[in-house]
């Protein structure tokens, strides 16, 4: 993973057009952005051509859909494998409208599946009374990138398990 300045000064529409073409060849599983913001009193924030708020955000939007296809690739290129995941929190049944996990269902039932019968599992699983759980494997950064989602019946914060990746998303599993 990395993360990518957008907006210093005297930055140009080839500058980004360079970066996309990088993040393109090196393939990273997940890429941040951080705006360029001037500091009072710095060398930067007195520099000649400052680049708008509005042209950072339009440059921003471009790395995004770059970096969202390559990591949809990504991804899909571990359907099936199974991964060591650390378990981040477990939510009840009844706290799910509250956790966001609704959301992040929601999300990976319009991405990528290994196959229809994974996909039936899926949507039994998310419509009882199984507790899930929200963790991350080694490819996202805590706090920061994507998280996996799981069926996790007396899993607890902390601890590692096996899980097979049979839907993905660019951003989550």
């Amino acid at each position: 993973r990395t993360t990518v300045l957008l907006g210093f000064p005297g930055e140009e529409d080839e500058d980004v057009e360079q970066l996309a073409d990088f993040l393109a060849e090196v393939s990273f599983d997940h890429v941040g952005t951080h705006h360029f913001s001037p500091e009072s009193g710095t060398p930067a924030a007195r520099m000649d051509e400052q680049v708008s708020p509005e042209v950072v955000l339009d440059r921003e939007a471009l790395i995004t859909d770059v970096q969202a296809g390559i990591s949809l690739e990504r991804q899909e290129s571990r359907l099936g494998q199974v991964f060591d995941v650390v378990i981040d929190e477990v939510v009840e049944p009844g706290e799910r409208g509250d956790s966001g996990v609704d959301e992040l269902a929601a999300d990976l039932e319009d991405g990528q599946w290994l196959g229809k019968r994974e996909r039936r599992d899926f949507d039994g699983v998310v419509g009882s009374a199984v507790s899930l759980a929200v963790g991350r494997s080694y490819h996202f950064g805590y706090d920061l990138d994507g998280c996996v989602l799981l069926a996790a019946p007396g899993a607890r914060p902390g601890e590692i398990v096996k899980a097979r990746f049979v839907a993905v998303t660019p951003f989550d599993v």
